[in-house]
């Protein structure tokens, strides 16, 4: 999602047709305890001032999406990291608008892997101000605080995951494959991020 600055530049009327484009991948599911509302909760979630959107050739085949925004703590370290987002912002939305939560590109990732819709469970902690009580996925709850971040694990190196490269892939791993690699074994239930740095 876009900052102030960045949503001012792109313009409203641009930034409320890519929301028209977005929208349908909004968290459907809310649930609001104990006086908690829209309203109040917007106070507590990452705000998101405008969107950045997919290009139409592949917006037209996606079945999700995601952010994928990152705000660091004061000192400029990452501890933390978003896994919904609210518009319009807090300063915006008013008592009797909806709030549109959408998700990081973490959470979509999982909810498309496990097949399982997010809920998110907002509780009234005092009289202006509501927060993210949990995140559940299907029969997982997701411990996050009180704004919606799950604390990030830095635990591991900088080959912790698979990689490999874009020319491998294009090229069918030809010369993997004269090596006995197998990619559908390789791929097979798994998350695969496609990135242009790895």
């Amino acid at each position: 999602f876009q900052t102030k600055t960045e949503a001012r530049q792109v313009g409203e009327e641009e930034n409320l047709r890519r929301f028209e484009l977005i929208k349908p991948f909004s968290i459907k599911l809310i649930k609001y305890i104990s006086g908690a509302n829209p309203f109040l909760l917007a106070r507590a979630v990452p705000d998101i001032y405008g969107f950045q959107v997919n290009l139409p050739i592949f917006s037209d085949k996606i079945s999700g999406s995601g952010f994928f925004t990152f705000i660091s703590d004061p000192d400029g370290v990452f501890r933390k990291a978003p896994l919904i987002a609210g518009w319009p912002p807090a300063e915006k939305i008013k008592p009797d608008d909806e709030l549109y939560l959408f998700p990081s590109l973490s959470l979509e990732a999982l909810r498309i892997y496990l097949n399982a819709q997010p809920m998110v469970v907002a509780i009234k902690s005092n009289p202006s101000w509501a927060m993210v009580d949990k995140i559940k996925l299907g029969n997982i709850n997701i411990p996050v605080d009180e704004r919606g971040r799950i604390i990030i694990n830095y635990q591991g190196g900088l080959r912790e995951f698979t990689t490999y490269s874009f020319y491998d892939v294009y090229n069918d791993f030809t010369e993997q494959r004269k090596k006995g690699f197998n990619p559908v074994k390789a791929f097979k239930n798994k998350i695969v991020l496609v990135g242009a740095t790895a």
